[in-house]
């Protein structure tokens, strides 16, 4: 059985027995696994071994920090079997293409917009702008820069996609119906973000939390809606 191409497991744990448990029992049915801070930093070594299953490593590290830095940092991660690795493009379109220029042809830079834990009024009373004004501008920066993969929430991603047709976007803050949406705030649900035109649903405790057989009868629904 192919994967289905749309869908990242989000693995946020230290434990990586744990983390390769998730591995073992959802690869077959997903086509990327997310690590995380957490995780990355307690066991650095789940990278090799997710890519045993070759399935696409995106590394959410999210980082943010002057443009030689960024461009050092993501240098320093290529070559390692990591295939993606987040930015937030808060960071400015100088550091955006430096993260371009470090990682090259093997190690593409995503760049995160508004976090989805962050609700309108919120970052409205933070920024000064709506979130969709917000994260329009940041992807509109980040493609001169050179990113063409992006982060956003299922709220944006429509008319993102309809802007930027060619990009691809990854919506994170999904949950099935039903399910509690923790510390999210603009949450959807996967088939709303399917229908919205998301390339990738970065799903993690909607899977994660539940069992092994539920996991994979959701990822295989979303197999059968994509």
């Amino acid at each position: 059985m192919n994967p289905p191409a749309k869908v990242a497991v989000a693995m946020d744990t230290p434990l990586e027995e744990t983390a390769l448990g998730w591995v073992r029992d959802l690869s077959r049915y997903a086509g990327a696994f997310k690590v995380g801070p957490v995780l990355f930093h307690a066991a650095p070594s789940i990278v090799e071994r997710v890519k045993e299953r070759d399935r696409l490593l995106f590394l959410d590290l999210k980082l943010h920090d002057i443009p030689s830095v960024i461009n050092l940092a993501i240098r320093g991660l290529s070559g390692r079997g990591v295939d993606r690795i987040t930015i937030h493009l808060s960071g400015g379109e100088e550091m955006a293409a430096a993260a371009v220029d470090g990682g090259g042809e093997d190690l593409l830079p995503i760049g995160v917009t508004v976090l989805t834990s962050l609700s309108p009024p919120v970052w409205e009373r933070f920024s000064g702008q709506r979130i969709e004004d917000s994260v329009s501008r940041m992807v509109e920066m980040g493609w001169r820069a050179g990113i063409r993969e992006f982060v956003c929430s299922g709220n944006e991603v429509s008319a993102l996609k309809k802007a930027f047709p060619h990009g691809v976007f990854w919506v994170p803050g999904i949950r099935f119906p039903g399910d509690d949406g923790g510390d999210q705030k603009r949450v959807s649900t996967p088939q709303e973000v399917l229908d919205a035109g998301a390339d990738w649903l970065v799903i993690g405790r909607s899977l994660t939390s539940v069992s092994v057989p539920k996991a994979r009868s959701r990822l295989l629904s979303l197999l059968d809606a994509g």
